[in-house]
């Protein structure tokens, strides 16, 4: 659903995500770049210039880390009486509408990293659309699946 056609988003209380999600990305980020990044360095200065090809790609990953603040705090998501509402984006701003009784599933997602920190994704499938938020605290995101599950039941049974 494009914006336009989601009415009221100018007075919605949107929800943040936890702040914990920055470190869970730069974590994250570190994990998967840090030691290609460093072996590219190290065979660039030892043996030839020529590997600076593979940290670089690396490099600037690592450097992409430094707006995780700006790009958590740009997620958001609110509940509604007849959908819920999940904003993205710092730089390309996606807002998505997804109708309660669209909704096909609700899933609980939590990597590693996410279980360490407390965190947990709560997915969500509708009919033409999906998305997610990431970030929010485990047993706020259990409460929002087993809540969203709850209404889905009942406008099943409703119909």
């Amino acid at each position: 659903m494009t914006v336009s056609a989601c009415p009221g988003l100018d007075d919605v209380a949107w929800k943040p995500v936890s702040p914990r999600l920055v470190r869970g990305r730069v974590l994250a980020t570190l994990a998967w770049c840090a030691v290609p990044a460093a072996a590219g360095v190290a065979l660039a200065v030892v043996v030839s210039p020529w590997w600076w090809f593979l940290a670089g790609p690396f490099l600037a990953v690592l450097g992409s880390a430094a707006a995780s603040p700006a790009q958590v705090a740009a997620i958001g998501w609110a509940e509604r009486d007849s959908d819920l509402v999940v904003r993205k984006g710092w730089v390309w701003r996606e807002t998505k509408a997804l109708p309660y009784h669209r909704l096909q599933s609700v899933e609980l997602v939590e990597g590693p990293i996410d279980r360490r920190l407390g965190l947990a994704s709560v997915s969500f499938r509708a009919a033409a659309s999906s998305t997610s938020i990431p970030g929010l605290p485990t047993a706020e995101a259990e409460a929002l699946r087993d809540r969203l599950v709850a209404r889905g039941v009942r406008l099943r049974k409703a119909t």
